[in-house]
C-alpha cells in the first residue's frame, strides 16, 4: 500500500506524531526527556519552525507546530529524528529502530480544532472529540469542519485521506452482471 502524501504547505498548523517502535519506550528517564527538548531547540535554530505544544510520553510523542515553509516541518523531523535515535543508540549503547517508522502529521483548521488538539496534548478528551481525533490521526488527514477537510484536501492532494477504507461495495447493478 503506497505511503500518504503529506500534502506539506507553509503557514499551517501541523499535528505531529510518533511512537516507539512496537510501541517501547523511548524516554526511560528525566534526562531522556530534557535531551529530546534539547534537540528540539537545536532543530529550531537550524529551520524555521514554531512549536506552540508538546507532550512527551514514554513511548510517543506529540508536537503542534506551525513552519514557515512546507518543506521545513520534513527538514526539522529528519534532523531531529535523526539526532535523537544517535544520542538514543550513543547513550544506551543499542542499535536498530526505535520508532515504529515515519512521523505522522495533520493539518489543523484554526478555530476550536486548533484548541482541541493542543488541549489534547495536555488532556483527555470527550469520546466524539477523541473518535474525530484519531480518524486523523489513523489517516492522517486534515483535522477540522467537514468542508474545510474537503477544501484543505483538494488543495494539498490529500483527497485519499478523506475516502472510506477499502474496496468500494458493489452496487445492485454492479452484482447482477
Amino acid at each position: 500500500m503506497p505511503r500518504v502524501a503529506r500534502g506539506l504547505a507553509g503557514d499551517h498548523i501541523y499535528h505531529v506524531l510518533n511512537r516507539g517502535n512496537g510501541r517501547q519506550e523511548v524516554f526511560h528517564k528525566n534526562g531522556d526527556y530534557a535531551a529530546f527538548i534539547d534537540l528540539m531547540k537545536e532543530a529550531k535554530e537550524r529551520n524555521p519552525v514554531k512549536v506552540f505544544a508538546y507532550c512527551l510520553m514514554p513511548n510517543h510523542f506529540h508536537l503542534v507546530m506551525m513552519p514557515e515553509k512546507g518543506e521545513e516541518l520534513s527538514r526539522w523531523m529528519q534532523w531531529l529524528m535523526t539526532s535523537h535515535v544517535r544520542r538514543y543508540h550513543r547513550h544506551y549503547g543499542s542499535s536498530g529502530h526505535i520508532r515504529q517508522g515515519r512521523f505522522k502529521s495533520f493539518i489543523i483548521q484554526r478555530d476550536e480544532h486548533l484548541l482541541t488538539v493542543v488541549r489534547y496534548v495536555d488532556e483527555p478528551l470527550t469520546a466524539k472529540e477523541m473518535e474525530l481525533m484519531r480518524e486523523s490521526v489513523n489517516r492522517q488527514s486534515p483535522y477540522g469542519q467537514a468542508d474545510w477537510r474537503v477544501t484543505i484536501s483538494q488543495e494539498l492532494g490529500l483527497e485519499s485521506t478523506l475516502r472510506p477504507k477499502g474496496r468500494p461495495k458493489k452496487d445492485a447493478a454492479d452484482a447482477k452482471k
